[in-house]
């Protein structure tokens, strides 16, 4: 059951949810504390969930599964959202506003979010 933790969908999307916070993490280092903190309290949250999956998945209480929704949501925010976003703190950090980017692609996400939520309701609907 070890070798299969991240086909597990919660935990394979947590895992790239902790890893895509380590740049805003430094960045936040470098002088944006707010960018700290909120990156450290996702990432914190994060790796609580891919941790007590792997624990869960290693008593074999729970079996692992696929949720394509989930994986599409995850892989989508990591995407064109993510980009803009880190872009936008990058410029952040060398002194230009771009705090619209950051707003941006936190809209961009929601949508993501929001249309992975429709095709859930379409789904179950069809069922």
């Amino acid at each position: 059951m070890i070798t299969e933790i991240f086909k597990d969908s919660l935990a394979d999307g947590a895992a790239k949810v902790l890893a895509a916070t380590l740049p805003f993490i430094t960045l936040g280092m470098l002088g944006n504390e707010w960018m700290s903190y909120v990156s450290c309290a996702i990432g914190i949250i994060a790796a609580v969930v891919v941790v007590v999956r792997f624990l869960s998945l290693l008593k074999d209480t729970t079996k692992v599964r696929k949720v394509e929704l989930l994986d599409k949501a995850v892989s989508d925010i990591l995407s064109f959202p993510y980009a803009m976003a880190l872009c936008s703190a990058i410029l952040m950090q060398a002194g230009i506003d771009a705090s619209y980017g950051l707003w941006f692609g936190g809209l961009l996400a929601l949508g993501v979010i929001g249309s992975v939520s429709a095709e859930k309701t379409a789904r179950e609907r069809q069922q």
